[in-house]
């Protein structure tokens, strides 16, 4: 028998896996229609409402509402207590009110603090109360802006004048109605965020393809603030989340995330995601009850990761999800807005409910997995993987997220994956193994 030409084996190689019994996002709930392209979600916890904001949709981008297009849109949905007798976590969403044609901008950062929405309609900001969807005079600004942010008696505008030129981030006082300060942003600024109540944050797009995204740090000193340290975090980045004092910042175009400690400013990980070219990651946001970072994409795939930066599971989506909104209370629920339908730009029109819960069909309690590699035999070996007889998929993902083979095992716990039959170049792989409740992810280097 021709010996395997490959000389590095699995990084797992005769790695045993032990899986303790746990909670997973297993749980698909129900999906729901809503406004054209939904992107955002606000949770209204005062009471009780989830709050979903649409893009509309303009067919050909002449900026007028045409016979096939739609305005953006807002809706609302309550939450029901979870001992609600149909298995609903939500009443069916209901519309609260339309916005003009073409108002929002992409992505949709609007400001929240109860009870006020600030969002950004052209060349003003207008506010809105959350509870009844109505419109409130203000005396803001007028200013274009990309996104806001409140906190207590600030506003923070991010102004971008193009997508070429470096933007601005005003400090606005919202109690004495005038500008307190004004920040020198980058090119394509996305968004600035309080933190620690004496810095802001701000984060810089920077020019799609040179890898150039930053996060500016600005430091309360006296009356205004000053430029503390800026840090290159990728290519594209267009989210950002703290999480205590970690930065969490999503990058679109180098399809990975990284994370900043906030305590000496310093990158101290980046993780990298399945996703390649146009399906990139879009936002992320933690959970503190389960110590995940969970991250949308445009592979209608939604990926949790553990802070060391191991794939924990991934959830299959019905379409391409943008937002995401997490209720942690008293079972975690995720919130998945799907803007776009699977594998186009087409708009789609629902998002998603999951729960995250203990099933009993499925325990990993005391298993042991061994994943190895036979170098005679050019095979990657499973053996007790022990999914009580579930039907499994089996996938490999070289570096850039592309799925280069597929297989399914059907009621079977011992298999072997022909490395001749794939012929992979040298590189770096995922193998996925799956079946409809959980994901399992194993990294492994193959060098001829």
């Amino acid at each position: 028998m021709k010996k395997s030409s490959y000389a590095l084996s699995f990084l797992l190689f005769f790695i045993t896996v032990a899986f303790l019994k746990a909670e997973f996002w297993n749980n698909y709930i129900d999906s729901y229609s809503v406004g054209k392209q939904p992107v955002a979600f606000i949770y209204d916890d005062k009471n009780q409402k989830i709050n979903i904001f649409c893009a509309g949709y303009d067919a050909n981008f002449n900026g007028t509402k045409d016979d096939e297009d739609e305005s953006p849109s807002w809706w609302q949905a309550s939450l029901l207590g979870q001992n609600d007798p149909d298995g609903k976590f939500i009443e069916e969403p209901y519309l609260v009110r339309e916005f003009e044609f073409g108002s929002f901008q992409f992505p949709f950062r609007p400001g929240y603090e109860y009870p006020y929405i600030y969002y950004g309609s052209f060349n003003e900001i207008e506010t809105y109360n959350i509870g009844n969807g109505e419109k409130i005079s203000n005396n803001l600004p007028k200013i274009s802006c990309v996104a806001l942010t409140v906190h207590k008696d600030l506003l923070l505008i991010s102004h971008r004048p193009s997508f070429t030129e470096p933007g601005f981030v005003y400090v606005f006082d919202l109690i004495k109605n005038q500008f307190i300060d004004t920040l020198k942003a980058g090119v394509n600024v996305q968004k600035a965020i309080f933190y620690q109540n004496n810095k802001i944050i701000v984060l810089n797009e920077g020019d799609f393809g040179a890898a150039n995204s930053s996060v500016q740090i600005f430091k309360n000193i006296g009356e205004k603030y000053q430029l503390e340290k800026t840090i290159l975090t990728g290519d594209v980045s267009n989210h950002i989340t703290i999480v205590n004092d970690i930065l969490i910042i999503t990058n679109n175009n180098s399809h990975d995330l990284t994370l900043i400690d906030l305590n000496n400013n310093e990158i101290i990980k980046k993780i990298k995601l399945l996703t390649a070219g146009f399906s990139g990651p879009r936002e992320s946001v933690y959970s503190t009850k389960l110590n995940q970072i969970i991250t949308s994409t445009y592979n209608s795939v939604v990926y949790i990761h553990n802070f060391e930066g191991d794939l924990i599971e991934s959830i299959e989506t019905e379409a391409n999800p943008e937002g995401l909104l997490l209720i942690e209370s008293p079972v975690p629920l995720l919130f998945v807005a799907n803007e776009f339908k699977k594998d186009t730009y087409e708009p789609n029109s629902s998002f998603q409910i999951f729960s995250h819960k203990t099933q009993s069909k499925v325990d990993f309690s005391n298993v042991n997995s061994e994943v190895s590699f036979n170098p005679s035999l050019n095979l990657i070996e499973i053996r007790n993987i022990n999914f009580q007889n579930e039907n499994l998929l089996v996938q490999i993902f070289n570096s850039l997220g592309e799925l280069i083979h597929q297989e399914q095992h059907l009621n079977n716990n011992e298999f072997n994956i022909d490395l001749a039959k794939i012929n992979p170049a040298n590189g770096y792989y995922f193998l996925i193994i799956k079946n409809h409740y959980k994901s399992y992810s194993f990294p492994f280097v193959l060098a001829k």
